[in-house]
């Protein structure tokens, strides 16, 4: 006997499939009025490899945050509290590196 689902979903191909429960990731739109001279407002704070932006000891992760480093197939910016969590340790090792760094290194 086929279980019968309290919870459908409907593909845009007209398949339909029987759920436990949805996740909707419907978008963010960064908030990124305090961040001055954003050339893609939409996209976010740019950062490098370190998520570090243009400006000196900014650094961004999550939501505000757009990669500057070169696409791959394997990863993209999705905008979900995972990546978010992820992007923040980065940010957070980064800081404390250049924290480290600059009592030792005043090149920085």
């Amino acid at each position: 006997m086929a279980k019968k689902w309290r919870t459908y979903v409907e593909l845009t191909n007209g398949k339909r499939f029987g759920v436990d429960w949805i996740l909707s990731a419907t978008g963010v739109r960064p908030n990124t009025d305090w961040f001055p001279g954003l050339k893609h407002p939409e996209h976010g704070i740019y950062v490098n490899d370190w998520m570090h932006s243009s400006l000196p000891d900014v650094y961004a992760a999550g939501d505000v945050c757009y990669p500057s480093w070169p696409r791959q197939k394997h990863w993209f910016q999705m905008r979900l509290w995972s990546q978010g969590r992820t992007m923040g340790i980065c940010a957070g090792i980064s800081m404390s590196t250049a924290a480290d760094s600059s009592s030792t290194d005043n090149s920085r």
